[in-house]
């Protein structure tokens, strides 16, 4: 279910569709070393990609490296 909702998750928040493949496996891993519950379910979400997408639209970003730096700076 996560490889066709990574990808267009991660296009519908202006990136790549592999970065959303990446981000996805990298949750998932860090979940399950440091996680606590059994049933809990790790995956995107649209609302989060709408939210990434909105504000990283005004700033007029152009390439990955652009737009991974704004979203890790704080």
């Amino acid at each position: 279910m996560l490889i066709p909702q990574a990808p267009t998750h991660a296009m519908v928040a202006g990136m790549p569709a592999e970065t959303g493949l990446y981000a996805n496996l990298y949750g998932l891993t860090v979940y399950c070393m440091f996680g606590t519950s059994d049933t809990l379910s790790v995956a995107p979400v649209a609302v989060v990609s709408l939210m990434t997408a909105a504000p990283l639209a005004k700033l007029e970003l152009r390439g990955v490296i652009q737009y991974t730096s704004a979203i890790t700076q704080q």
